[in-house]
């Protein structure tokens, strides 16, 4: 860990920074829906503390909040991959998906 630091100080970068930089960069790359399911799964459990239940969802809470994570994860799923295979008409324009590459 030291040793990526100093390797980051002499390239000019902070540690501290590029630490949170990294942060950013991996919660970028997970996707909404796996995130979602990950919230939802922690206000379903119960929370325990110093030996005592402190919070317990109401089955209508957790009810509720399924149906706007749902709502959420249709709203930001990411629209599925174009098609690989196939080229454009030049000519007309329009997309040829018999075409091979």
């Amino acid at each position: 860990m030291r040793d990526k630091a100093k390797d980051l100080l002499k390239a000019d970068k902070d540690p501290s920074t590029e630490k949170q930089l990294d942060k950013h960069r991996q919660a970028a790359s997970r996707p909404f829906e796996q995130w979602a399911d990950e919230w939802l799964a922690k206000k379903r459990v119960e929370k325990v503390k110093r030996g005592r239940i402190v919070a317990v969802r109401d089955p209508k809470t957790i009810g509720v909040l399924e149906l706007r994570v749902g709502y959420l994860k249709d709203r930001f799923r990411r629209p599925s991959p174009l098609p690989q295979a196939g080229e454009v008409n030049t000519r007309t324009g329009r997309f040829n998906q018999n075409a091979s590459l």
